[in-house]
């Protein structure tokens, strides 16, 4: 059993997948040479292709007119150049280290004859299992995201680079964890008969069975109750002309949202665009991440929004970098989404206010912290790491909001980051050094927010007498029970 999937059956339209965002049906296709250091060497290719020349060749000189069966003679010749092509690309392939193949393609990994042991075993394994799933075909990048998983657990941890060794430092990331998860095991009683890896920003089916379905459990039979539900997608911009307040009212012909600018940057004058930034050093995303989440309260504190349900994200680029060691350098932008309920309109001057807000905070956050970037001798009280951009959705039926939650609850897209950094060029080697020293745990630069998401306002069971949603179920021992009892008694907790 071999469990590989062939890439022409990875056909990316349309579709939206269940607990995520919306999504491409199959996975992704990407197999031209994305750099000149790919393998086989040129003139390895050159060489079959001047042999089969030289039969073809031959094969020309002595075929009379007419004669059919020296036709299919060289037919046959020019098979056997595509063929001896072939069988040197897989030559060198086998020969690489993993660090040189891309990590998105399982069948460069499995081509690689150092790709073994327990991570081959469990990536031909999920392969085996989403090959007869039609849930996990409907996942966006899928098997791209497992099979960098595989990658990631499979790569020694020293490499050379310029002469000199580098360890690429583990990280607490469950490669092993993620291939397995939905595994059948053996059952246990009072444990389900499958295997869980409990990691929600990287697990697409522990997001959706331990944070997408217990949201929508708790706040779809409620929707009615409230006036109005919005989504709501904070992040910061390096662009002014990005930055402001804006309605989302719905999509053009081509797809594309149409937004109304209810506060816009640009308009209150000329602002310089500030530089964008990495993990390194890591105080300025974490900066940004306690600001934006500070703002996020602060949203339900100053009535703007009557309850909000808040789940952080992080995405990455990846482009060429000449300057840097792997040739590949990278910028992060940690931002926010959520849903919720408000009794407000938001109009212009209230969304002035909300901006207003948000700057504030992201200056508390950044309180003379970090030098600024133009002056590294010193720290300034007042420096902007970037503009709030902040875009307001409203959700007008349960089908949306169950979209909604869709979008907002999603793990982490970390195949989408690399295949776009393979499409920036990004040297393979470089790309895959820099990437799984890069994105693994970068959760960790946003401190504030769980990975469960974070409930404020009367979204929050602590509201109590305000709390809006169905209870979600809990179990509880026989003391916490006991407990429990006795505060209900009295008075001190609310059913």
């Amino acid at each position: 059993m071999s469990g590989r999937i062939k890439n022409q059956d990875r056909n990316p339209t349309g579709g939206t997948h269940e607990g995520g965002e919306h999504a491409e049906t199959g996975d992704y296709e990407f197999r031209q040479p994305v750099h000149s250091d790919d393998w086989p060497p040129a003139d390895a290719l050159a060489s079959a292709d001047e042999h089969a020349g030289e039969q073809n060749s031959d094969h020309d000189h002595a075929r009379p007119p007419g004669d059919h069966q020296a036709s299919h003679q060289a037919a046959d010749a020019g098979d056997g150049a595509a063929d001896a092509n072939q069988s040197i690309r897989h030559h060198f392939t086998r020969n690489k280290e993993i660090v040189q193949v891309r990590h998105c393609e399982p069948d460069d990994l499995f081509l690689v004859r150092r790709f073994q042991g327990e991570p081959r075993i469990a990536l031909a394994g999920f392969l085996d299992r989403y090959g007869k799933s039609a849930w996990m075909k409907r996942q966006r990048l899928y098997v791209a995201l497992t099979s960098i998983a595989a990658a990631h657990e499979a790569m020694h941890p020293v490499f050379c680079c310029n002469r000199e060794y580098i360890r690429l430092p583990r990280t607490d990331f469950d490669g092993i964890g993620l291939l397995n998860c939905g595994m059948p095991i053996k059952p246990v009683a009072g444990q389900p008969p499958f295997w869980i890896c409990n990691q929600l920003e990287h697990c697409k089916r522990c997001n959706y069975w331990q944070r997408v379905e217990p949201a929508k459990a708790e706040f779809l039979p409620v929707f009615g109750d409230r006036k109005a539900w919005y989504s709501l997608h904070v992040m910061c911009r390096s662009n002014p002309a990005q930055a402001g307040v804006k309605l989302w009212l719905g999509e053009d012909a081509d797809g594309q949202p149409v937004y109304k600018w209810l506060f816009r940057l640009a308009d209150e004058g000329h602002f310089g665009k500030l530089p964008k930034f990495g993990i390194d050093p890591a105080g300025i995303p974490t900066i940004i991440s306690e600001g934006l989440y500070d703002f996020m309260n602060w949203l339900t504190s100053g009535q703007n929004f009557d309850g909000l349900h808040v789940f952080r994200d992080i995405s990455f680029s990846f482009f060429p970098d000449p300057a840097s060691p792997f040739e590949v350098n990278h910028t992060v932008n940690p931002h926010y989404h959520a849903y919720g309920n408000s009794r407000r309109q938001f109009a212009p001057e209230e969304a002035r206010r909300m901006w207003r807000g948000a700057v504030k905070l992201l200056f508390k956050a950044s309180d003379g912290r970090l030098p600024t970037p133009d002056r590294q001798d010193r720290t300034d009280r007042n420096y902007l790491y970037g503009f709030p951009d902040i875009m307001i959705r409203p959700l007008a039926t349960v089908d949306a909001l169950e979209d909604a939650i869709d979008y907002v609850v999603k793990p982490f897209k970390l195949a989408k980051y690399y295949i776009r950094g393979l499409e920036h060029g990004c040297p393979v080697t470089g790309l895959n050094h820099v990437f799984h020293q890069t994105v693994f745990e970068a959760e960790s630069l946003m401190l504030n927010c769980p990975p469960q998401g974070y409930a404020f306002g009367n979204m929050a069971q602590k509201s109590r007498g305000h709390y809006i949603g169905e209870p979600r179920p809990k179990k509880m021992s026989r003391t916490q029970i006991d407990r429990y009892l006795e505060r209900l008694a009295t008075g001190e907790v609310h059913l």
